[in-house]
């Protein structure tokens, strides 16, 4: 049997260059598909599977295959990764699909695949694959429950051409136990957090033998103080360079971050999300406080941490002057860089359900729900305001981006 494994490409946006580099004039990805080498690891042994990041390579609808996986986790890759399942089903391949997407509109994506994986892939995908043997593939396979993510195979990160990647990725955890309105990802993966042993992180990581940055993903890797403490001691004798990501709830503790960094954490991502405390309150995340941002921001960078800090514009109190007021506050903290997004509803979150009960979205084409163009209707603005004041903060994070990247990955 032969096995495709595909990631759509994402359609261009201004916000590429946070998931593109130049390394050595060769344009990379940042970041590697985590899920597909996971769901490689979880087919049964014996089975021929080629891993085909589009962003990387084309598709070759020529090349013979039995079966056909689509990974849409991310929204705005919907459109081509439907392209693409279809062409499959004219050639007579058998195509599921799969990922956050996915399960989030199933009625939708089901039109264009003989199978549907919803949830998560290690409770799905090795029934996917016992029922194709058997040639009774059910049109949709879904679990409510959580996987139990200490027993996960390692991924087949062996499958992808990973000189064409810039940084390594290892997932230490699942869940997120707050509940932001904007956030698609509790709602999938449960707000209940689930962690992986550390020596499988350990060993994981001896096992990828690189000598790149690696990205440990977790919503939150302070919240449990006493596990990080554990899993930074344990980095220490690895000797690599790594990032995450971490709260505001969390991240001011000046003892875990210089441990952090002595453990080789070179960089931390962290989603202050707006600099009005008023438009937190209206996302549910009334835990990150505004006035504590600059003495976080100071602690970070005492620390010898970079900051990639993160913002979203157009919520409802944003009006004309948060980008005057935004500009100000980033050159007053000298944050190392910054990640600016408009206000986005992605399907499956409460903000998509509230705009849509008040006839607030102007906008359905997925491949638009990239954060980066504007798809409601915006309060106190006009889309036009929202997205030319967007146009300054992206030029501002661009001139951070070229003057701090290059020395965030050494």
């Amino acid at each position: 049997m032969k096995l495709a494994l595909i990631l759509p490409k994402f359609p261009p946006n201004i916000s590429e260059h946070f998931h593109t580099s130049k390394v050595d004039g060769v344009k990379r990805q940042v970041y590697y598909p985590l899920a597909l080498p996971l769901v490689a690891a979880l087919s049964s042994n014996g089975i021929d599977i080629k891993i085909i990041d589009e962003n990387i390579e084309a598709v070759n609808y020529d090349e013979e295959f039995d079966l056909v996986g689509i990974s849409i986790t991310h929204t705005p890759v919907a459109p081509r990764g439907y392209e693409i399942a279809k062409e499959f089903k004219k050639r007579g391949v058998k195509v599921v699909l799969g990922g956050i997407h996915v399960s989030s509109v199933p009625e939708e994506a089901r039109k264009c695949a003989d199978t549907l994986a919803l949830g998560e892939a290690e409770s799905t995908w090795p029934k996917v694959i016992k029922d194709f043997f058997k040639g009774k593939l059910n049109k949709v396979y879904k679990t409510n429950n959580h996987s139990d993510i200490s027993k996960l195979p390692i991924p087949r990160t062996d499958l992808l051409k990973r000189d064409n990647y810039v940084i390594d990725t290892v997932q230490i955890s699942r869940g997120c136990p707050r509940a932001c309105s904007f956030c698609v990802g509790w709602k999938v993966f449960g707000k209940k957090r689930r962690e992986r042993p550390i020596d499988e992180i350990i060993d994981e990581i001896r096992e990828i033998k690189s000598d790149k940055i690696i990205y440990l993903v977790d919503d939150d890797i302070f919240i449990d103080r006493k596990r990080a403490e554990e899993l930074f001691q344990k980095l220490i004798p690895l000797k690599i360079r790594w990032q995450s990501d971490v709260s505001c709830q969390t991240v001011r503790d000046e003892e875990l971050l210089k441990l952090a960094r002595k453990s080789g954490c070179n960089g931390l991502s962290i989603g202050f999300e707006s600099i009005r405390q008023k438009s937190l309150e209206g996302v549910h995340k009334t835990f990150n406080r505004v006035d504590e941002y600059e003495d976080i921001i100071k602690m970070m960078q005492k620390a010898g941490i970079s900051i990639m800090g993160s913002f979203i514009f157009g919520f409802d109190h944003d009006d004309e002057n948060i980008f005057d007021d935004f500009l100000k506050f980033a050159e007053r903290t000298k944050m190392e860089s910054f990640l600016g997004f408009i206000l986005t509803p992605y399907p499956g979150t409460s903000l998509y359900e509230k705009l849509k009960r008040e006839g607030r979205l102007i906008e359905n084409n997925w491949e638009k729900y990239d954060s980066t163009h504007v798809v409601f209707q915006p309060k106190l603005l006009s889309p036009k305001q929202l997205y030319k004041g967007m146009m300054r903060v992206w030029m501002k994070s661009q001139d951070l981006w070229r003057k701090y990247y290059p020395r965030y990955l050494k």
